[in-house]
C-alpha cells in the first residue's frame, strides 16, 4: 500500500514526494556490493572506460548519415554523454519499435520534425550495446 498522487498538494519533496510509497530495498541493498565493485577496478580504469565507450558511440553514431553529434568531443565538457540531432522520419512510431525490437529502452526518437537522443556510456556498458543502437537507427532510416 502506498500514498497516492494529491493534486492539491505542491510538487515538492515536502509535497507529493515526501511519502513515495513502497521504496525499492534493492537499491540500497547494492550500494555496498557498487563501491566494492569501484575500489576493486579502481577509479581511474572505470573513467577510462566510459570516455573510451562515449568517445565509441560519438564515432559510430556521429557517422550516420544525417545525424549531428550536439556534445563536445572534450571529456572535461561532458563526460561520458553524448547527445545526438537525429533527421526527420516520416513514421513518427518507427524509431521507437525499432528500439523495442532490440530492447532497447530510450527516450530518444525522432518524427516528421527530427528528433534527437542520447547515450550515457557507464562500465557495465559495451561496444556491443552501442552497436545494437546503430542497428536501431539503420533500421529506422534505411541506411
Amino acid at each position: 500500500m502506498c500514498w497516492g498522487w494529491n493534486k492539491d498538494r505542491a510538487e515538492t519533496f515536502n509535497g507529493n514526494f515526501e511519502h513515495p510509497g513502497i521504496h525499492n530495498v534493492a537499491i540500497s541493498n547494492a550500494i555496498g556490493e557498487a563501491v566494492d565493485f569501484q575500489l576493486a577496478s579502481g577509479r581511474e580504469a572505470s573513467a577510462a572506460r566510459v570516455r573510451e565507450l562515449a568517445d565509441y558511440g560519438k564515432d559510430r553514431i556521429g557517422s550516420l548519415p544525417g545525424v549531428k553529434l550536439e556534445t563536445p568531443r572534450d571529456h572535461r565538457l561532458c563526460g561520458a554523454m553524448a547527445r545526438f540531432a537525429f533527421p526527420a522520419v516520416a513514421d513518427k512510431d518507427r524509431f521507437g519499435a525499432a528500439m523495442r525490437a532490440r530492447n532497447i529502452v530510450s527516450s530518444a526518437g525522432a518524427g516528421p520534425e527530427g528528433g534527437g537522443g542520447r547515450i550515457s556510456t557507464h562500465v557495465y556498458n559495451s561496444r556491443a550495446d552501442i552497436d545494437l543502437f546503430v542497428d536501431g537507427l539503420r533500421e529506422v532510416y534505411g541506411r
